[in-house]
C-alpha cells in the first residue's frame, strides 16, 4: 500500500500566504443580536493565520474579505477550499470577469482555486484544526461575554497574534 503523499503545493517553499486555505467558522454572536462569521485564510506551509470577520456569507461579503487579505497579506497563487457555495461561487465569477477592467484590481487575477472533492472532511484537516485553535482561544477569553463588531475586530488580532508566533 502507497502512503499518503501531500501535494507539492503544502510542502514546497513558498513565500508567506502565497498557498492558502480558506474556511468559514460560526456564526458567533455579537451585542446587539446580530451575527457574524469568522473567515480563516491559512497558509498551507507553515499554518500561519489570517481572520477577516464578516456579516453575511455571501459572494460579495467573501469577496471584499479576500481583498482584505491580499491587501495586507499579498496576493496568493493558489487557493484550497471546501466547495462552500461562496467559494464556488466567487472562483466562477472571477474565471468569468475579468476584474482588472470592472473593478481596476488587477490582484485577484491568476489565482488557482482547488476545491477539496466533495464529502471528503479530511482533506481540510491543516485549516480545521486552527479553527479548533481560535475557538478554544474565543472561549477562554469571551467565557460567557458578547462584543460589538469592532471589539470582535481586536479580539481576533490578539487571537492572530497568539497563534502566528507559535512554533
Amino acid at each position: 500500500m502507497t502512503p499518503p503523499f501531500l501535494p507539492l503545493e503544502r510542502i514546497r517553499e513558498a513565500a508567506v500566504f502565497e498557498i492558502i486555505g480558506v474556511d468559514f467558522t460560526g456564526p458567533v454572536y455579537l451585542k446587539g443580536g446580530e451575527k457574524a462569521w469568522i473567515c480563516i485564510f491559512t497558509f498551507a506551509v507553515f499554518r500561519a493565520v489570517h481572520f477577516e470577520t464578516l456579516k453575511s456569507l455571501d459572494v460579495a461579503s467573501f469577496l471584499m474579505a479576500l481583498r482584505r487579505h491580499i491587501a495586507r497579506r499579498g496576493r496568493p497563487s493558489i487557493i484550497f477550499s471546501d466547495n462552500g457555495t461562496n467559494f464556488v461561487g466567487l472562483s466562477n465569477e472571477l474565471e468569468r470577469v475579468d476584474l482588472e477592467k470592472v473593478t481596476g484590481d488587477e490582484n485577484l487575477q491568476g489565482i488557482e482555486w482547488k476545491f477539496n472533492p466533495p464529502s471528503t472532511p479530511w482533506w481540510e484537516g491543516f485549516w480545521e484544526r486552527l479553527i479548533g485553535i481560535l475557538k478554544r482561544l474565543l472561549r477562554r477569553t469571551l467565557k460567557k461575554s458578547c462584543l460589538d463588531y469592532v471589539e470582535m475586530l481586536t479580539v481576533l488580532l490578539d487571537c492572530e497574534a497568539i497563534i502566528n508566533p507559535r512554533r
